[in-house]
């Protein structure tokens, strides 16, 4: 079973410039939130089919990294609850990409609670070293309990990025 290439984050094709993405994100409905320093953009809208927080980054204004923050899930009381939310997402991204490469767990010393997965080295648009990885966490911060909820990072690499900003093909 061949994964499919991962070719960007919601729809934004990986390297595309800040004003391309921040273009297309308000083509596909995306609200903007605003931006930190010319690192990251933020927008509200609805990624897997749930309300999200996402978040592109970039470096040299090449956009790298996208995460999805989903806080509608229902508030885990208890841990298991959190662990039925991100085993329905998980189940997604196993039909999609295949088994994950590691499955953890955080635990205390990290001040959260919760599940992750994670998919490494996939093939990715423009980057044969297929340098695409991507992470889910389900989680419930302490002692903060005000926030829970999964977390969606697709990350093509810094270090390729930066190569792809300054110029570099293959």
């Amino acid at each position: 079973y061949a994964a499919p290439a991962v070719e960007g984050f919601a729809g934004i094709p990986w390297v595309t410039n800040k004003e391309q993405s921040q273009k297309l994100m308000a083509e596909k409905g995306f609200t903007s939130l605003g931006q930190a320093d010319g690192f990251f953009d933020k927008y509200k809208g609805v990624f897997a089919g749930h309300p999200a927080e996402l978040k592109l980054t970039y470096t040299k204004d090449v956009f790298y990294c996208g995460e999805a923050i989903i806080k509608d899930m229902p508030a885990p009381e208890i841990l298991w609850s959190m662990s039925d939310s991100f085993d329905d997402m998980k189940k997604l991204f196993v039909a999609k990409y295949g088994a994950a490469n590691a499955e953890y767990t955080l635990g205390e010393g990290e001040n959260l609670l919760g599940f992750g997965a994670r998919w490494e080295n996939l093939a990715a648009a423009d980057n044969p070293a297929g340098q695409a990885h991507i992470d889910i966490r389900g989680i419930k911060k302490r002692p903060q309990s005000d926030f829970w909820g999964i977390i969606i990072t697709y990350n093509i690499g810094l270090s390729w990025a930066t190569f792809k900003a300054d110029g570099g093909n293959i």
